[in-house]
């Protein structure tokens, strides 16, 4: 099934005719905005260096349970902070694996916002960098072959000069964390954006409470009920359900909401791990390993689902920023997902890595021994949701997409693919994708007009169609693959349909790269939804071809373009991993979004 969430007008460029230029035409076009993206200013305050010493009461508005918080202290005036006005009752999970992040009971908090949290501006050099990296436990190999980061002692953080999302709600950051120590000042857990002013952030508060905190720039700060335990591991996720609403899971089990008084600042390009970039006074005293930022709201079931090393692949749609930390060794985090291509994370500081071999059922060991079974954290234990996606939507045949590139100027040993929706059988012929100038050059996929067959074109050539007629009113993964210049294997879902020979060898793609349509006259755009659309300098087989459908990142070996549709909302479609430099495709027309779960 698919849904449409709204609409918003755009300016779009068309192509000119013979679709080898492009002439600007203004004009208006439906696509949907899909997220609320609105923006607040944040709270005024600040606080002082060491967060130890009061100069100036603050008042703090009593909560429905009883949450303890230490003064802060004011360099301009009091801060009186905002309460919730209700308790949330949180109630223990009875599913889930067989091991738990957290000994503690599950509390009922309301919090409150308060002054923000005790930094330090004491320098910190980011040069000198030195990383160990301690040999593996001897028995069974890591789950996953993923590995933490220890940063014990604050001995650093991570960070990259890009967001790990620009959405200001409907976001969970999730991540297993081990604390080591408590501070005297609050330590950073992440910040997307720059801390000094914008985005958002998760800290811990300095010793004693050790509560885990929500931070808005410059100065906002929601502590929670929940106090951040030492020696052991825990699966710490906050979700956002509204741009002034978090609320805080461990492994899966709600344990508090953290309330803010106003919305957050749209995200600068910046995101950190551990630390906000300040000095290592604000650093996490501690380890982390798989961190996951999604662009929505997980549910408890699928956060216990993250949790399990081997379930997040990286591929998934919606996931903008995933750590695995597979790397063992050297300085630099190599991120995956959909904003994986602003760069990887890098180190400012020292850290160690070790081994994960995950947590026993104590969660007080960090790592299982060497002789323990990992079988408890195994996906299997619960059950999977359905993968959700969006796909862009030409009803009507209202539109087409183009880049002023080719994916590829192969013209053999190519493999062209991408998940098709047509709403029916119509005259003339509908283009779906084309590699080059449809009037001059290169190669794609379309459907006659008269009886759907999925043909082969050739630009400036023509069109051979196939036995294998397209179906209607459902999706299906439709692959054309040439091992040969004249050759051609048709597929769909990874299953071979039909072969077409053809007795002429394209001529090598130019220029271009169409989606939808071809450049020339509108009528001859597809009337219908895709999403995922791929290409190969490769000859892909059908066991690849079905592991294709299920999403790629765009960086793996012989992909000459992938295009996931994961914005969702806008204008601006790009190209995924390492065709991303190609920049945004042109719009001519109109088109809106659809958002579908393949049952």
């Amino acid at each position: 099934t698919t849904g449409f969430s709204g609409s918003s007008s755009g300016n779009y460029s068309s192509s000119s005719g013979n679709g080898t230029s492009t002439s600007s035409s203004s004009m208006n076009g439906t696509a949907t905005t899909g997220y609320r993206a609105t923006t607040g200013a944040s709270s005024s305050g600040s606080s002082s260096a060491d967060g130890t010493t009061s100069t100036s009461p603050v008042t703090t508005a009593s909560t429905t349970s009883p949450v303890t918080t230490a003064s802060r202290t004011s360099t301009t005036s009091p801060v009186t902070t905002a309460s919730t006005t209700s308790p949330v009752t949180t109630s223990a999970r009875t599913t889930g694996p067989s091991y738990s992040g957290s000994s503690s009971t599950p509390t009922t908090a309301t919090t409150a916002a308060m002054s923000g949290p005790a930094v330090a501006t004491t320098s910190f050099a980011t040069t000198g960098t030195t990383v160990t990296s301690e040999s593996p436990t001897t028995g069974s190999p890591p789950l996953g072959e993923e590995y933490v980061a220890d940063f014990s002692r604050a001995s650093g953080y991570l960070y990259r000069d890009a967001t790990a999302t620009d959405r200001l709600t409907d976001v969970t950051v999730s991540a297993w964390l081990y604390m080591a120590g408590s501070r005297y000042s609050d330590s950073f857990i992440f910040h997307n954006g720059r801390w000094t002013t914008d985005g958002f952030g998760v800290l811990v508060r300095s010793a004693p409470t050790n509560r885990v905190a929500m931070f808005y720039p410059p100065s906002t700060v929601a502590p929670s009920g929940y106090s951040m335990p030492q020696g052991r591991w825990v699966y710490l996720s906050v979700v956002s359900t509204s741009q002034d609403v978090w609320r805080l899971y461990d492994l899966g089990t709600e344990v508090a909401v953290m309330q803010m008084p106003s919305s957050p600042r749209a995200p600068s390009p910046k995101f950190s791990v551990l630390g906000n970039g300040q000095g290592m006074f604000n650093n996490f005293d501690g380890k982390v390993a798989h961190l996951t930022v999604w662009d929505k709201q997980r549910t408890a079931d699928e956060l216990v689902q993250d949790s399990e090393f081997g379930w997040v692949t990286g591929r998934e749609h919606r996931l903008s920023l995933f750590l695995p930390f597979t790397e063992g060794s050297g300085t630099i985090v190599n991120p995956e997902g959909s904003r994986a291509y602003l760069g990887p994370m890098l180190t400012a500081g020292t850290f160690k890595w070790e081994p994960w071999f995950g947590v026993g059922t104590s969660g007080t060991s960090g790592l299982l021994p060497a002789t323990t079974s990992p079988a408890t954290t195994s996906p299997a234990t619960t059950s999977a949701a359905p993968p959700e996606y969006f796909a862009v939507d030409f009803i009507g045949r209202t539109g087409q997409l183009f880049l002023l590139a080719a994916a590829t100027t192969r013209t053999t040993q190519v493999s062209m693919s991408c998940w098709l929706y047509l709403y029916a059988v119509a005259y003339p012929d509908q283009n779906v994708i084309h590699n080059g100038r449809p009037t001059a050059d290169g190669y794609g996929i379309a459907v006659m007009g008269s009886t759907a067959a999925l043909s082969i074109s050739y630009g400036g050539v023509s069109l051979y169609p196939t036995s294998y007629v397209v179906p209607t009113g459902r999706w299906v993964y439709v692959s054309a693959v040439s091992s040969t210049s004249s050759s051609w294997s048709v597929y769909e879902n990874g299953v071979l349909q039909a072969t077409r020979s053809v007795s002429v060898s394209p001529r090598t793609p130019q220029q271009r790269f169409y989606v939808a349509g071809n450049g020339m006259n509108p009528i001859n755009n597809f009337n219908g939804m895709l999403d995922m659309v791929a290409v190969w300098d490769s000859v892909r087989t059908s066991s690849q071809l079905v592991a294709d459908s299920n999403g790629l990142t765009g960086y793996e070996p012989g992909v000459a373009l992938y295009v996931p549709f994961s914005e969702g909302a806008g204008v601006d479609i790009r190209p995924a991993g390492q065709k991303a430099y190609y920049g945004v495709f042109n719009v001519t027309g109109t088109f809106r979004w659809a958002e579908r779960s393949l049952e």
